[in-house]
């Protein structure tokens, strides 16, 4: 969380030394956020007590079964907290659009809830003269087990770049400040149960975190008054939609968004 707002802290002293050039479009925002993060698996099916798992290769007796048509239970790891977040614009702007790069970090704390299920797995391995071997597999549902309420942390450090319009260019008109834009980039997200608060030692405990690199697309209307030429100041609301990147959580659906609300500083 640290290293999050030193690099943000270090982008706005740049910034500021900057602060006179023509057309330079700056924009500073603090606010508290709201982090919800949600990892559920997706529906996948049993396998009934000993059927056939691969293929027979033509091995006399043995036939093929796939899976059976019921669901297995979906585990689900949700996160949810609460904290503040600095967000730095620097780009150049014209009348009524600028156009920016943009990082922003997050830190949030708060709780997880992680449902799974235990299931027990017996694996037969058996062979015949040719060196062919298949194996029979039985899934079975055991137990299904909920934690409540882990106390949690997490942060997000999103870059990108985008766009803020002004659709209101004239001075005397009250709606002069209001703006709208989006941004586009990626997001790096992590979220960790504290396991001294918490006390929680299993085997399933390496499951109950988020830590994924993420396709982020951002949302941000607000509204600023001018104190001087150059410099206006006002307020702003943000949601950010986030889409994992890696491949290896197929078998997962993931529902990340952080939102937040605070004060906004403009230069342009």
């Amino acid at each position: 969380m640290g290293n999050v707002f030193k690099n943000c802290i270090l982008a706005a002293c740049v910034v500021a030394a900057g602060a006179s050039a023509e057309g330079l479009y700056l924009e500073g925002s603090l606010g508290i956020a709201k982090a919800d993060y949600v990892e559920q698996e997706r529906p996948r099916r049993l396998q009934q007590a000993y059927d056939h798992v691969g293929e027979c290769l033509g091995i006399e007796g043995c036939e093929d079964t796939g899976p059976s048509g019921e669901y297995a239970p979906r585990d689900k790891v949700e996160y949810v907290g609460y904290g503040p977040v600095l967000d730095l614009k620097v780009g150049y702007g014209w009348e009524k659009l600028a156009v920016f790069g943009v990082i922003q970090g997050t830190y949030t704390e708060g709780f997880h809830n992680f449902d799974c299920y235990v299931v027990g797995e017996p694996v037969e391995y058996t062979g015949d003269d040719d060196g062919y071997a298949f194996h029979n597999h039985w899934v079975e549902h055991e137990e299904y087990i909920r934690y409540s309420e882990l106390h949690s942390l997490s942060t997000r450090l999103f870059l990108g770049g985008g766009f803020t319009f002004y659709p209101f260019a004239k001075k005397e008109s009250p709606l002069t400040g209001f703006h709208a834009g989006a941004s586009f980039g990626f997001s790096i997200i992590e979220t960790q149960v504290d396991e001294e608060k918490n006390a929680v030692r299993d085997r399933n405990h390496g499951a109950m975190e988020i830590s994924t690199l993420t396709q982020s697309i951002v949302f941000d209307v607000g509204h600023t008054w001018a104190f001087n030429e150059r410099w206006n100041m006002g307020v702003a609301l943000t949601a950010a939609f986030e889409n994992p990147v890696e491949s290896e959580k197929e078998y997962s659906m993931f529902n990340l968004h952080t939102v937040w609300a605070g004060l906004r500083f403009v230069r342009k």
